[in-house]
């Protein structure tokens, strides 16, 4: 069964996400050289580095049983913590 969708349209609108579109003259832009993706060893070196700074802090969400979310920041020393629900009192983790 046809769905009547029009499959081009999506597949050009991949291929101008990936490569990028051209101008009005039809020549292309000179873009340089991609950027060089750092290794994980690298993100991981710099993220025990950004966690071992004093007063280094996390963004968590909180979620209670009751329903009620909370955006909280820790410090990292505190991650561990336990926290009550200013809806309903209960301890969440």
């Amino acid at each position: 069964m046809m769905t009547g969708r029009d499959w081009t349209k999506a597949r050009d609108q991949q291929r101008i996400a990936r490569s990028g579109s051209e101008d009005v003259d039809g020549a292309m832009l000179p873009i340089g050289a991609p950027k060089r993706r750092k290794p994980k060893s690298e993100l991981r070196s710099e993220i025990d580095a950004a966690n071992a700074a004093p007063g280094a802090t996390v963004t968590r969400l909180v979620v209670c049983r009751c329903g009620h979310r909370a955006t909280v920041r820790f410090p990292v020393a505190r991650l561990s913590a336990r926290l009550r629900c200013s809806n309903c009192g209960e301890a969440t983790s």
